[in-house]
């Protein structure tokens, strides 16, 4: 599965990038995940051909075993490829996700999305997730 994560966060701050570099490095073996940084109005050009899905505080709240299964249904769907935009502007979405009800930094938000990411992948390969 081809995972695309946008965010308009330019530059991280060294802890958040040493998490995310970890996760990524953890999640090549299942998936090829990108970042790609723009600006909200390049979104709607971009996001032609794949799955869209919006990260904010108002969206569904999953646990983590219902975003294992969401990958899942995704892929059984004929969804190869899946973009997460997390943004405030609106744009046209599949479906909206909440990490949480309360309001996070992007650079917060982009970290735990990754952790979550590689959680589902974790479970749906019945793998543990703490080494």
């Amino acid at each position: 599965m081809k995972i695309n994560i946008y965010t308009k966060t330019k530059k991280l701050l060294s802890f958040y990038s040493d998490a995310i570099d970890e996760y990524h490095k953890r999640l090549s073996r299942f998936a090829k995940v990108k970042v790609i940084k723009l600006s909200s109005r390049e979104l709607d050009k971009k996001l032609i051909g794949t799955y869209k899905i919006k990260v904010s505080s108002t969206g569904t709240n999953l646990s983590s075993g219902e975003l294992a299964n969401r990958f899942q249904d995704l892929a059984l769907s004929g969804h190869s490829e899946v973009s997460f935009v997390i943004t405030n502007h609106s744009f046209n979405y599949d479906e909206e996700l909440a990490l949480s009800q309360f309001n996070f930094s992007d650079q917060l938000s982009l970290t735990v999305l990754y952790e979550q990411i590689y959680r589902a992948f974790t479970i749906n390969n019945n793998l543990p997730y703490h080494k």
